[in-house]
């Protein structure tokens, strides 16, 4: 794997972990905790450039494999999606109901539902819907001790 990919301005990280469950991503986060690492969370890179550059560099946290439905129920209008899926995918998903989520971040292919909520990148529909965490009802997290975290609904 070409470590230079997920590099942020000009930093390389040592190593990059891509969890399939949010055990793996909770473990991994622990791990690094424990080592003192750095790490900077990875999905679509739709937005790496944005906010202050790091300190200090070490695990790239892709995402992109955290890219499931946990649950959909499309009469409720309610939706439970893995960060790491991208706004396409769940614009897909939601169509084949005739619904869709008012999102329309930058290269929406790319944005993963985790980093819009991450950076607010919501789009222009905001003007009209609001933003990304008025249609969030509750999240599970894993925090920067690999502690999994439920908040919300």
């Amino acid at each position: 794997m070409d470590l230079s990919a997920f590099a942020i301005d000009g930093m390389i990280p040592q190593r990059v972990e891509s969890p399939t469950t949010i055990e793996d991503l909770a473990r991994i986060v622990a791990d690094a905790a424990k080592e003192n690492a750095a790490i900077s969370a990875w999905g679509g890179g739709t937005m790496q450039t944005l906010g202050n550059s790091p300190l200090y560099y070490n695990v790239a946290l892709q995402i992109s494999r955290l890219n499931q439905v946990i649950e959909y129920s499309p009469d409720d209008l309610i939706i439970t999606v893995q960060a790491g899926m991208t706004i396409e995918q769940v614009q897909k998903q939601l169509a084949a109901h005739n619904q869709f989520l008012p999102l329309d971040p930058p290269r929406a292919e790319r944005a993963t539902i985790g980093g819009v909520l991450a950076t607010d990148a919501s789009g222009a529909l905001r003007l009209r819907f609001g933003p990304a965490r008025d249609f969030t009802l509750g999240m599970r997290v894993v925090n920067a001790h690999g502690t999994l975290i439920k908040c919300g609904g």
